[in-house]
């Protein structure tokens, strides 16, 4: 056991003083916006097509879509996602 003072443990934070952030362009945060949109509107598009071509009615099938994906994001937020 050693009585002598010890340094404080090194830490990991973000927001030490010696650390400058420094913002970039806005591009990846729009491709990534972009992408996501693009992912979502070919998955409902998907399950939209799959629908009908079982015997749904296109507005029937757009509704039923809809709340499926808002669920989904209502579900997400709450659990404490990010999107």
């Amino acid at each position: 056991m050693s009585f002598t003072p010890q340094s404080p443990p090194p830490h990991d934070r973000d927001d030490d003083p010696d650390v400058m952030h420094i913002g970039g362009s806005r591009g990846p945060q729009v491709r990534a916006v972009a992408q996501w949109f693009t992912a979502t509107a070919a998955v409902a598009a998907a399950l939209v097509g799959f629908f009908v071509w079982f015997g749904a009615t296109v507005g029937w099938a757009m509704t039923l879509v809809g709340v499926m994906l808002a669920y989904m994001a209502a579900m997400a937020r709450w659990a404490g996602g990010d999107r």
